[in-house]
C-alpha cells in the first residue's frame, strides 16, 4: 500500500512571466527559476500547490518532511507581512518511474521546439518499481496536466503515510493507491 499525496491549490503562480515557457506549446522549459517577488496568498495551509506545478510548503510540513525518508528540498521564501511562519519552495528529489504500460497515461503531441508532450493525462497508480512500506517521500517521474499547469505526483509509503495522517497538517490529505 502507498498513498498520494494531494493538496489544495495556493491561488498562486510561481513563475512570473513567460520568460520560463516555450513560446511553441506553453510548457515549462525549467523548473529552477527563483522568484524573489513571490508571495502566497492562501497562508492556511501546511502544503498548497501554485497553478503552474510548485508545491509551497510551511514550516509544519517541513519538520514532519524532515523525520520521513528521501530527498527533499526546502528552500525558504522571502518573509512577508501577513505570513505568520517560515513557508518554503519544495522540491521532492526521489522519484519513482510510472509503469506506463499499466497505468496507460495519454500524452498529447510532441512539441517540436521543446520536445515535450503538451499534455500527460491519466492515472498514476502504476509504477515499475514497487513501492514499499518504509518508502519516504518521493514524485512521479511524470509532469501531469497541460503546458505550464504541468506538476509532480507526490507519493509516500504506508509507513510515511501513518506519520504525515498522525500530523494532521491543514490542507494535506493522502488517496490511498493499493
Amino acid at each position: 500500500m502507498y498513498a498520494e499525496i494531494q493538496c489544495p491549490d495556493n491561488d498562486t503562480v510561481w513563475l512570473p512571466d513567460a520568460a520560463t515557457l516555450c513560446p511553441a506549446c506553453g510548457c515549462k522549459t525549467s523548473r529552477d527559476h527563483w522568484n524573489p517577488d513571490f508571495v502566497l496568498k492562501k497562508t492556511r495551509y501546511d502544503l498548497g500547490v501554485t497553478y503552474d506545478g510548485f508545491y509551497i510548503a510551511s514550516e509544519r510540513f517541513k519538520a514532519v518532511a524532515d523525520l520521513l525518508p528521501g530527498r527533499t528540498s526546502f528552500v525558504p521564501l522571502p518573509p512577508r507581512a501577513h505570513y505568520r511562519r517560515q513557508y518554503y519552495l519544495m522540491e521532492l528529489l526521489d522519484e519513482v518511474r510510472i509503469d506506463e504500460a499499466r497505468a496507460a497515461p495519454k500524452f498529447g503531441p510532441l512539441c517540436g521546439r521543446c520536445g515535450q508532450h503538451r499534455f500527460i493525462v491519466g492515472a498514476i497508480a502504476s509504477f515499475s518499481q514497487d513501492m514499499r512500506a518504509d518508502t519516504g517521500l518521493v514524485r512521479s517521474d511524470l509532469q501531469f496536466a497541460d503546458g505550464k499547469e504541468k506538476f509532480y505526483a507526490l507519493l509516500v509509503g504506508a509507513e510515511a503515510a501513518e506519520v504525515l495522517t498522525k500530523a494532521r497538517l491543514d490542507g494535506v490529505w493522502l488517496e490511498v493507491v493499493e
